[in-house]
Parts: structure tokens; sequence; C-alpha cells
């Protein structure tokens, strides 16, 4: 039945990858628990349209995990999808590329094999214990101890070579989580010399430590707070708003309030722009390269989203 199971899996993405192009979705998805691929294939869809954008060829890989059985009908398939979408935009071929990591449940009865859930990982509203859910001042004023360096020039080059080197796995020098987006553009951006600023709480600086043990303050890997601290900071990093994406260049950083709240909940760098000149970015959690800055195309997203464009100072 195993053999059965990794079949009936291949399939879904080969059909998924062909529905890319066809844009004949809903064929894909007759379960429950999937509603979220739906959206966010069919905004993909608008968001083309609204672009000028002609999907041309999708590449799939999928590495396939089977879990322990749930039941003696029942087996959970964890897969992890390495999207390639290759595009025409004003004359121009692009590409843009994605990993995704789902998991299926699968019913075996009477050696027929059919899909009973599907659930896939997707930007999510991201939170911190101990922290303010609204906007504000989640970083208070105070003493900042050190700074790690006395370097204050970004390096642009050196945070575009990073965001490209890890944007599909996570450096085993830092720590993981399951939303990483803030993580990952910390790291972009000490990768770029931003010093660190160390404190002894974890509500003030951006900082990390591996040892003696692995620890982080709040601005490190929560996307509001690390925006707190980049408009806040004095020292090692100089960070100006700007009020349209197309003035912003490679490395600098835009962040994202789903809801319209004014607490950010999502981060992402410039690592390129399309022939339309607005940016596209690299990112974590749904791990992202080359995607269109807007995200409108991430069920995340909604009508309410605000979207903060930072240009860091070099």
């Amino acid at each position: 039945m195993r053999s059965e199971l990794i079949r009936a899996t291949k399939d879904w993405f080969a059909r998924r990858n062909k529905m890319w192009i066809e844009r004949d979705y809903e064929t894909l998805y007759t379960t429950g628990g999937i509603q979220p691929a739906v959206v966010e294939m069919n905004r993909r869809d608008q968001l083309f349209a609204k672009r000028g954008a002609v999907d041309k060829k999708t590449i799939t890989d999928v590495q396939l995990k089977l879990s322990s059985a749930l039941d003696p009908t029942q087996t959970q398939v964890v897969a992890r999808e390495s999207i390639r979408f290759i595009y025409e935009l004003c004359g121009r071929l692009e590409h843009e590329q994605r990993v995704i990591d789902h998991v299926f449940t699968w019913q075996v009865d009477d050696a027929q094999v059919k899909l009973v859930s599907h659930r896939h990982r997707n930007e999510q509203v991201q939170s911190a214990p101990n922290m303010q859910d609204e906007g504000g001042d989640l970083l208070p004023d105070g003493d900042w101890i050190r700074t790690e360096s006395a370097i204050t020039r970004y390096e642009r080059i050196l945070a575009h070579r990073y965001a490209e080197l890890w944007w599909d796995r996570a450096n085993p020098e830092y720590p993981s989580f399951a939303e990483d987006c803030t993580n990952f553009i910390s790291q972009v951006l000490h990768a770029g010399r931003i010093p660190l600023v160390f404190t002894d709480n974890r509500e003030s600086g951006w900082w990390f430590r591996a040892a003696p043990k692995m620890e982080w303050s709040y601005s490190w890997s929560v996307a509001h707070a690390l925006i707190q601290f980049l408009r806040k900071a004095s020292v090692g990093v100089r960070v100006h708003v700007v009020d349209d994406p197309k003035k912003l260049h490679i490395g600098d950083v835009i962040g994202y309030d789903w809801t319209g709240s004014g607490t950010y909940h999502h981060m992402t760098v410039v690592t390129n722009f399309d022939a339309n000149g607005d940016p596209l970015v690299n990112a974590h959690t749904v791990n992202s390269r080359m995607r269109h800055y807007s995200y409108e195309d991430s069920y995340a997203w909604t009508e309410h989203t605000r979207y903060l464009f930072l240009h860091i100072a070099n």
C-alpha cells in the first residue's frame, strides 16, 4: 500500500503542476480543509492579470515522507513541494520559486486510495508570548548596552547573497521557527553587516546569541518588533520609510500588516525588480524567491493589508 500512497500523492502534484497553467483549479480540490490552496491559486491568477504576466511553464519537484498511520484505514503523507514558475512579462521571461510544505491524509479502503484532507503552510499572523497584539511601542526606550561593532555601512551585495543562498532552507547556525520570516530577515540584515545591538532584555535591542545557550531578542524573530527597532535605531543602522515600492533598492525590506491593525505580521527582502519596475522579494515561512512584493496571491492577504517600505541608508 505504500507504493499506492506515494503514487496517489505524486499524481496530485502532477495535476496541480498542470493546473497552474490551465487554471482549472477546482478539479484538484474535492475534499475539505484545503480552501487556502484554492484561494492562493486563484489569487495568483488575478495578480498575474493585474501585472500583465502570462505563465509559460511550471516545474515541480516533490519530496515525500510517510508518517505513521492515524488508524487502520488512514495514513498521513508529508510532502515538500519545490515550484519554479516561468512567466512572461513585458516580453521578458521571469521566474519565481517557492517551497511549500503539505500534509495529506489518505484513506485506504479495499485497495482504493482516497484523499480525506489536505493542508499546507501559509503566511500566518505572527505572534510571540508576552508581546502586545496591537500596534504601538513593543521595544521600550532605554539604555542599549553595546553594539557588536562600529560598522554602519550596509553591504547590500552581502545581504543579497545571503538572501539568495538561504531562501529555501534554514541556516543551522541560527534558530528556526514555523513562522520564520523575521528570523530570516534578521539574518539577511546581519549578513549585510548591520551590527547587533546587545542588551540583557529580550524586549530591547536587536541581538542573537548562540552560546552559552541559543537565545535572541523579540526584534530578531517577530516582525513588528524588528520594524520598531529599525525605525527607532540610532546606532548601527538608519532606515527611511518611502512611499513607493519602486524607490526601494536591493537589500531593502518590506513589512506587511495583513489586517490593517497597525501591527506588522510578515517581512520580506527585496532581491530584484520585474520588467514593470516592481520589487521581487525573498522570504521564509512559505519559502519564496523572486516573488512579487504585493503578496496579493497569499492566503494571508486581505483588502486591509498595509505595507511599510523601508529603505536602509548605506
